[in-house]
């Protein structure tokens, strides 16, 4: 919750935008640190989901959006930098999720999209799509049980990212 409280605050806050967004990767980069390093010996399951797992998920996001947000002011060479970088950030953030949970497809979904800016190859798109793919059923089956018109906008994103599938599959890696 801290980290989302420091991304609501940079972008209600334009004039300390940027020691916001400092501070967000900092604190995003020491609690990945400290998951790191954590032991998870002798916890069960579902501990090391909620304390470890989707912690990590959310320091991952949060460091990947500071690679968004930086995107305002950097060259060219920086850019891709960036966008490769927030690509990797939401890959390992939808890896703090399990495959049914609403934040794992989202977070797939933000990878697919900085790869595709930054000109990943063919092959790692692929790869993002065919897990959106496989994860997305899991995740309509839990999240999405309520009024089809709430999910309708994600619905076509997601539907863009599939249809991206056989274009990648024809493209050298």
């Amino acid at each position: 919750m801290y980290l989302d409280a420091i991304m609501e605050h940079a972008s209600d806050n334009r004039e300390d935008r940027d020691i916001l967004l400092a501070l967000l990767a900092t604190e995003a980069r020491e609690l990945i640190k400290d998951i790191d390093a954590g032991d998870t010996a002798g916890l069960n399951i579902a501990s090391i989901w909620a304390f470890h797992k989707n912690c990590s998920g959310t320091a991952y996001a949060a460091l990947g959006h500071h690679h968004v947000q930086q995107l305002s002011h950097a060259d060219a060479d920086e850019s891709k930098e960036h966008l490769h970088a927030a690509a990797s950030c939401y890959l390992k953030a939808a890896d703090g999720y399990a495959t049914d949970d609403q934040s794992h497809t989202w977070f797939l979904h933000c990878a697919l999209e900085y790869m595709i800016k930054c000109d990943a190859p063919a092959s790692e798109q692929l790869s993002v799509v065919r897990r959106l793919k496989d994860t997305l059923p899991k995740m309509r089956k839990l999240w999405w049980a309520g009024p089809a018109l709430v999910h309708k906008a994600k619905e076509r994103t997601y539907a863009a990212d599939l249809a991206l599938e056989p274009l990648l599959e024809g493209m050298p890696s």
